[in-house]
């Protein structure tokens, strides 16, 4: 089996764009491919139709959402509005002689002389013939099929015959063959990369509102703990949950190097695998808000050069994207360096470890202690009130709301220091606890990184990013369990605070009982999803679950997430497994059930639910 090759279907663009009207390339075959009716009428949608048809042969960036072009015109990419629109005014307003309609109604059909009239209309028009060339309208339709080896340019053009009902006297006249300037070979074993293709003739505009703003899919191959990988990412949300050790921080190193094309740590290295399956790969697909807008981009690692290279054309996903790393320091990307220098299409990354987000780095970022009292004293309050809100909204159950105190000065620190009020007063930023400036940081960075985004756009009288995506690495580092049961549902809400309202992807992973917990009430299967890393005889395991709700905090304890036999300590979990050994063993003695009595006694309060099945077993056999 073969493909048309990529040479060839660039010619028979260049030859479809000389002349040929676009109802000829579109309107005409759509209805032909559908058998409309001649000289009688029928229910037919045509702008419907003509839509599918451009969608099935004209979607050559699957990234965006305009179709291309081949035919003569003064664009070759027209948006996903064109059949309903431009293309509906040429069919009603100068092709008209060729169809039979009843107004307002969905009756069409093609009038007897139907043929006669397109080759009328087309000579009245300036700069367009009526020759289709036949073998390039053919190979257009025919550049996404997988042909038989024994094809050749005779049965690619019999094929377009066939499929589109072309009958002898339209063939003599509306068609030219012009076989002569196509090679006798047009073949090729590799499929034609129509992105690339497309692109050699002109690149796509961009649409915001199509943009590829989240990221869908992502699988990997000889690399990491497990030697492959695979996510489906929760358009709103992904959890993550499995034991140390099992790559939850090499995933999501991984998550935002697709996303961003740069690092956050270490370049991450191929496996030594013995009996590897293929070279090393990294697959990902970026999605828009509909998953027919999408692009899938792999990555091989070249032993070369020791670096990922890309196997077709790369560019981040359009997004603001904030990674905060298990060690506390935040990853922040989509605001470009120098605004004045670096298109919007460059996303600028920034790395910034946990004392710089506190204290600032020069020319980069002001710091939290700064900016607050900055944007605190400002004249125009937008940012300092999106900021209260989103610190109101994180808030924990146990502390209350966290609202921003009076700036205050701290003996030996010229810089005016913000403070959080508490029930017992106001406290300095720089003196919370750790779980406050966690989420302080949080709440900070990612007003920091939209309001930056939209200045930055501003200057570039570009659109602003509609899509904010933040990877939170141990989610519940440093929070107390009242904290950890709120945290997740809040950080979901934020696109309803931020300016733009953007639509928010989250992946986090955790090890709390409690933050699972929070989501029973919240988690949609259609938006998010749920992965459990594990280890099984010495090798990992990736896996999607359904989120079970279990109810008591227990039973979160002990279900398959998290493993443990029972929702005690270590001590209490030995002694209890011991008694039952005991209870299901065919022979023992009593001074072995004393022995377990004694230690359960010890170690187990008096109203503990095990106690039930113990004392009528021991008491049998003498045991007080």
């Amino acid at each position: 089996m073969k493909y048309l090759s990529q040479s060839v279907i660039k010619l028979a663009i260049a030859s479809l764009r000389r002349s040929v009207h676009p109802f000829l390339g579109i309107t005409y075959l759509t209805c032909k491919e559908r058998r409309l009716a001649v000289g009688d009428l029928q229910e037919f949608a045509l702008d419907a139709s003509t839509k599918a048809f451009m969608e099935r042969h004209h979607r050559m960036d699957h990234s965006s959402e305009y179709y291309f072009q081949p035919f003569k015109s003064s664009k070759y990419w027209v948006s996903s509005k064109y059949p309903s629109t431009r293309l509906h005014s040429i069919n009603k307003r100068i092709f008209e002689p060729a169809f039979m309609h009843h107004e307002s109604s969905e009756l069409w059909g093609l009038r007897e002389d139907y043929i006669d009239n397109i080759v009328g209309i087309i000579n009245s028009l300036p700069s367009y013939q009526v020759g289709i060339p036949l073998p390039a309208i053919a190979i257009w339709t025919g550049k996404d099929i997988l042909w038989p080896d024994n094809a050749d340019i005779a049965a690619v053009v019999a094929t377009f015959m066939a499929n589109f009902w072309i009958t002898p006297a339209e063939r003599e006249r509306l068609f030219i063959d012009i076989s002569e300037q196509f090679p006798a070979d047009c073949f090729s074993q590799r499929a034609p990369n129509l992105e690339h293709l497309s692109h050699e003739f002109e690149p796509p505009p961009r649409s915001p509102k199509h943009a590829l703003g989240n990221i869908a899919s992502l699988q990997t191959n000889s690399i990491g703990p497990a030697e492959e990988y695979a996510l489906e990412f929760g358009k709103r949300l992904t959890l993550l949950v499995g034991d140390n050790g099992l790559g939850k921080t090499f995933l999501f190193d991984l998550i935002w190097w697709a996303l961003t094309g740069n690092w956050a740590n270490m370049t991450v290295m191929p496996s030594a695998f013995e009996n590897q399956s293929g070279d090393p790969t990294v697959k990902f697909r970026f999605e828009g808000q509909s998953p027919t807008v999408c692009r899938t981009t792999t990555m091989q690692f070249d032993y070369a050069k020791q670096d990922w290279r890309p196997l077709s054309g790369y560019s981040p996903v359009n997004a603001v994207c904030i990674y905060a790393t298990s060690d506390g320091g935040i990853a922040v990307s989509g605001i470009p360096n120098n605004p004045m220098m670096q298109s919007t299409q460059i996303q600028h990354m920034q790395v910034f470890q946990l004392g710089e987000i506190w204290d600032g780095r020069t020319a980069k970022i002001e710091g939290i202690v700064r900016d607050w009292a900055s944007w605190q004293q400002a004249e125009d309050q937008r940012k300092f009130e999106t900021f209260k809100q989103v610190l109101s909204l994180l808030s924990p159950s146990d502390l209350g709301e966290l609202r921003p105190g009076k700036l205050t000065r701290v003996l030996g620190d010229p810089r005016q220091m913000p403070t959080i009020t508490h029930s017992y007063g106001e406290v300095p930023i720089i003196q919370t606890s750790a779980g406050v400036r966690r989420i302080l940081m949080i709440a900070y960075i990612i007003i920091w990184a939209w309001f930056e985004h939209r200045l930055v756009s501003e200057s570039l009288r570009a659109s602003p990013t509609q899509n904010l995506i933040v990877l939170l690495d141990e989610l519940d580092a440093h929070l107390h369990p009242r904290w950890q049961r709120t945290v997740l549902p809040s950080i979901l809400r934020l696109g309803e605070i931020l300016d733009g309202h953007p639509t928010v992807q989250i992946v986090a992973a955790t090890h709390s009982p409690m933050v699972m917990a929070s989501m029973e009430s919240e988690f949609v299967s259609e938006i998010d999803t749920l992965y459990h890393l594990e280890l099984r005889a010495g090798d990992v395991f990736l896996r999607r679950l359904d989120f079970d709700a279990h109810g008591d905090m227990s039973r979160w304890f002990t279900s398959q997430l998290f493993g443990l036999k029972h929702a005690r300590n270590i001590r209490a979990e030995r002694a209890i497994e011991a008694a039952k050994r005991i209870q299901s063993a065919d022979s023992f003695n009593r001074d072995e059930i004393q022995k377990a009595h004694q230690e359960l006694s010890a170690i187990l309060p008096p109203d503990d639910p095990f106690w039930r099945r113990w004392w009528y077993f021991a008491k049998q056999w003498g045991v007080d």
